[in-house]
């Protein structure tokens, strides 16, 4: 309904002709004087029928048409118009009408209007009041949800939208693109942008046009059996907001939608622990286990041995967004074990720890765990260091979960009892998990080169013949894992060429065949652990044990394999600051007071290239290197390669450096095309948490604890900024060169956010153990 009603003040000459000069009058010093020709006129709430000022009023559906009757210079009309939603009021003038001639009008909302604002209001003061523990009585259609429910609520990016719902991608909001998440962090992180705030954001006009955001976020969780409850409280919050002028709905919508967002977050910490407790950089970092943590259909873990009690949780944990979100790509050895300490541990989410554990034990053939778990049965077995981030993280587990020694002995339902074996049903093959990891170890004793399986353009599209071949074993020696050829890149160093105009198609940028320095670190540790638990009598296995061709046995206990790895460990890896009779190469000698980053490589120079993964073995196995030493080399690390959000993966003098890395290069440039400077100096994140814990670990015996403390915090803060202004809500894979965004790096990655729980908290562990002094 439309209504019109006028307060009216005409002035007219009383007399004479209505544009005759005004006499004037005598002055006087005490008065004002008007022009005696002229009386006021004034008429309240006069009916449009009844109006000496319009000609007719025309009233059709939402709009209202005001036709005036010529006005006199100086007339004054007001007017006040209360209007429906979506209607529109036009003042129509003659074409003789005075400029000097006043209108005003004054809108007015009509009663349902009101209401609308009214209910909204409260509503907003609600959920700005800290006294509001549940402002928009979210409390039951919450209360049921787990953290994967609460994944779908706040994340899932456009391909794991479409996967869910069988085509349906993120909102598109016209004029500004789609949003990061179909849920509502999509939507919270474009509201928390200053520009969103400004009328004109395609944004504000998008909920100025209609109520469809609104509506698109009540719609995906109505759909969804387990948030179909939230999804029909969504829709009842949002309904006065088609009863609100449009000029308002900005405004109210989005306070709706960032205080929805809120409650979902807020239900999300509440579930999680541990550095969810923690201040904001840790909240929003325990955060991404949500957002990187989905039930995705075509991306599930295998399938858990029947007799595993508790049943594990859903979800499998993606690499990083938006690269690594549905089908084959989405889960990854080496990624999901370096993440899963920061993750889940530290966030307080061990049965998810346990269930990506189990579930990649499940598939462990020739001796390794997948590099691409694609279901179990499709798995990829073509890196050679998932495998030791496993057994580390296990370790991991054991130390950190109260009775995680218990992990050892579950059962886990092997998919492959024997390396030629077609995948088995669930609880065909069931087998305890101690026996399963010694199983990798003695494989990796005894040796094993073999073939990957369907070799060729249907696995890998760019790899050579004999990059299919993967070998693995233990140095007789030196104790050090080794393996690889140059042909393949079977760390996280992973690039394959793919270039045939650049010449690169099938040989690998990074092979760091050999003993690679993390991986020797990683099976120390192992080492040391596992007599440990032996002594301790969790684990049944006291060693390795090789069989050779005549039936012989060769057995290393475990303590005795650390001691063999410790005693070789500085000796094939350190360089010094000064040239020495010990230089095995001095003339690959480019930079001296670091470690090497490989051992025994097919391309001998690679081994002396500085890079940025000695800090991660220290991290792991800190008393495997001297102290004074680490330090020197850290000291290059923070010199040569600490960027401000990253680590380089290579010195910047090395003639392979490239610091800018661009996937869709197709350039006949062998350095850069296809993207082949992944690993060649781009400064990837996760290594950041590393050196810093390597940092922490060293900084007390090289009497610099206060100074580094405050320098890792220091270290940390463009990371916080980052997760802060960043619409993922998350970190970033890697950087181009000095911290330059890099639009082919996945926006949230897995062990970046990680590797910097983890560092947080170490920090807070450190600053326990030895409090900084008060000033």
């Amino acid at each position: 309904m439309v209504h019109v009603y006028f307060i009216l003040i005409d002035w007219s000459r009383s007399g004479g002709s209505p544009l005759a000069r005004a006499r004037s009058q005598p002055r006087d010093p005490r008065l004002l004087r008007g022009a005696g020709e002229y009386v006021a006129c004034v008429r309240e709430r006069v009916p449009p029928a009844a109006s000496a000022a319009l000609l007719h009023a025309r009233i059709d559906g939402g709009a209202t048409e005001l036709h005036f009757k010529p006005l006199l210079p100086g007339a004054v009309r007001g007017g006040s118009v209360g209007h429906g939603n979506r209607s529109n009021v036009l003042l129509l003038f003659p074409a003789k009408r005075d400029p000097r001639a006043q209108v005003a009008f004054r809108i007015a909302p009509t009663p349902r209007q009101r209401d609308a604002v009214a209910a909204l209001g409260a509503l907003v003061r609600r959920a700005h009041s800290p006294r509001e523990a549940d402002p928009l009585r979210l409390r039951d259609a919450l209360a049921d949800l787990d953290l994967v429910d609460l994944n779908a609520v706040l994340y899932r990016c456009d391909a794991e939208e479409r996967e869910a719902t069988g085509g349906d991608g993120v909102y598109h909001v016209p004029g500004h693109g789609p949003l990061p998440y179909a849920g509502l962090q999509g939507v919270a992180s474009l509201l928390a942008e200053p520009s969103a705030q400004r009328l004109d954001h395609p944004l504000c006009r998008n909920l100025r046009d209609g109520d469809w955001l609104l509506d698109y976020h009540a719609r995906r969780l109505e759909r969804e059996p387990r948030l179909r409850a939230l999804g029909a409280r969504v829709r009842e919050l949002a309904r006065p907001l088609a009863d609100l002028p449009r000029y308002l709905a900005p405004a109210y919508a989005g306070a709706l939608l960032a205080a929805l967002h809120a409650a979902a977050e807020r239900a999300a910490l509440a579930l999680l622990g541990g550095a969810a407790r923690g201040g904001e950089f840790a909240r929003a970092l325990a955060l991404t286990s949500v957002q990187l943590t989905a039930a995705v259909a075509s991306a599930p873990l295998p399938a858990p041995a029947p007799a595993l009690q508790p049943p594990p949780p859903r979800g499998s944990l993606s690499a990083g967004l938006p690269h690594f979100a549905v089908g084959y790509m989405r889960c990854w050895g080496r990624d999901t074990f370096v993440s899963l300490r920061g993750l889940y541990l530290l966030t307080g989410r061990p049965q998810e720890a346990r269930a990506h554990i189990l579930g990649y034990a499940a598939c462990v053939r020739h001796g390794l765990v997948p590099n691409l778990l694609d279901g179990g049965g499709r798995a990829r077995f073509n890196c050679r260091d998932a495998v030791w981030w496993w057994l580390y993280t296990i370790q991991q587990y054991c130390a950190e979960v109260e009775g995680g020694e218990a992990l050892l002995a579950e059962p886990v339902a092997r998919l492959f009892p024997q390396d030629d074996a077609p995948p088995a049903p669930p609880g065909a093959a069931p087998q305890p998990l101690y026996d399963v990891m010694q199983e990798t170890l003695d494989v990796h004793f005894q040796g094993l080169v073999f073939r990957e399986r369907n070799a060729g353009r249907q696995i890998d599209a760019h790899m050579s013949d004999k990059g299919f071949e993967v070998q693995i074993g233990i140095d007789p020696e030196t104790g050090f894992p080794f393996g690889g050829n140059d042909a393949n890149c079977g760390t996280w160093m992973d690039k394959m060429g793919s270039s045939e105009k650049a010449g690169t198609r099938g040989t690998p940028a990074t092979p760091r065949d050999g003993s690679a320095v993390e991986l020797v670190a990683l099976a120390y540790s192992t080492a040391r652990w596992l007599h440990a638990q032996h002594r301790a009598r969790r684990y049944p296995h006291a060693g390795l044990v090789r069989r050779h061709r005549d039936g012989r046995l060769t057995s290393w206990p475990f303590a005795a394999w650390a001691e063999r790895i410790r005693r070789h460990f500085e000796r094939a890896f350190w360089v010094p600051p000064a040239p020495s009779a010990a230089d095995a190469r001095p003339d690959l000698v480019h930079r001296r007071a670091i470690y090497k980053d490989t051992h025994g490589a097919s391309r001998p120079w690679a081994d002396y290239q500085l890079r940025c993964n000695f800090p991660v073995a220290m991290a792991v196995a800190p008393d495997l290197f001297d102290p004074k030493r680490a330090w020197l080399a850290l000291d290059n690390v923070e010199r040569l390669l600490l960027g401000p959000l990253g680590v380089k993966t290579l010195d910047p003098a090395d003639w392979a450096y490239r610091g800018t890395y661009d996937n869709a290069d197709d350039s006949a440039d062998p350095a850069v095309a296809h993207g082949f400077n992944y690993h060649q100096g781009p400064e990837w994140v996760w290594p950041l948490g590393f050196y810093l814990r390597a940092r922490l670990a060293f900084a007390h015996e090289n009497g610099r604890h206060a100074r580094t403390v405050a320098a890792a915090y220091a270290t940390l803060g463009p990371l916080l900024a980052e997760i802060r202004s960043s619409p993922w809500r998350g970190l970033p894979e890697l950087t181009n060169e000095g911290g330059a965004f890099c639009e082919h790096s996945c926006r949230t990655q897995a062990w970046s956010s990680a590797a910097a729980l983890e560092a947080l908290h170490d920090l807070a562990l450190a600053r326990r153990a030895r409090p900084l002094p008060a000033d």
